[in-house]
Formats: C-alpha cells, structure tokens, sequence
C-alpha cells in the first residue's frame, strides 16, 4: 500500500458535502486517494443541529467517513485525558 495524504474533516466541510447528491462518488474518491480522519468533536457539534432529518443525515455521512479512516480526539483530548489518567495513576 504506496502512500495516502491525510485529509482531516472539520464540521463546516462535513456539513458542506454531506448534503451533496455525489456524496458517494466523494466517498468512493476520498477512500481510494486519501487517509481520512474525522475528530470526535465533530460528532458533538453535529448531535446539537436543531433538525433532527439534518442531524440525522450529518452523523451518517460523518460516520461513512470514520469508517474509511479513522475517529481521532482533538489535540487537547487527548492532552486532558492523559493527565487525567496519570493524576488516577493509570499507565499511559
């Protein structure tokens, strides 16, 4: 397997092709050209949409992605749950 760049999604370009008509030729696109990762935070931001057919449709389209990549924290998740299990006295 030669190498793949990585394209991380925020949530504004989650929103801006999950809609879209094509969203599985851009899938099918994303998979066979790049790493894809999607943070979990995205989900967060996603779960607050007041709509529930447009949450609906953003989780899906967010979750398809994690699925041909990978779920990531943010930096700072990670951060603040490693301190957290160092100050409980848990390995890394």
């Amino acid at each position: 397997m030669g190498y793949k760049p990585t394209i991380i999604f925020d949530t504004s370009a989650i929103n801006r092709v999950a809609g879209e008509q094509d969203s599985c030729a851009v899938l099918a696109g994303l998979r066979s050209g790049f790493l894809v990762r999607v943070m979990t935070n995205n989900f967060y931001e996603m779960a607050a949409t007041s709509s529930p057919e447009r949450r609906t449709q953003l989780i899906s389209f967010a979750t398809r992605l994690s699925s041909i990549g990978e779920c990531i924290f943010p930096f700072i998740g990670a951060t603040v749950g490693s301190v957290v299990r160092r100050e409980r006295g848990s390995p890394y």
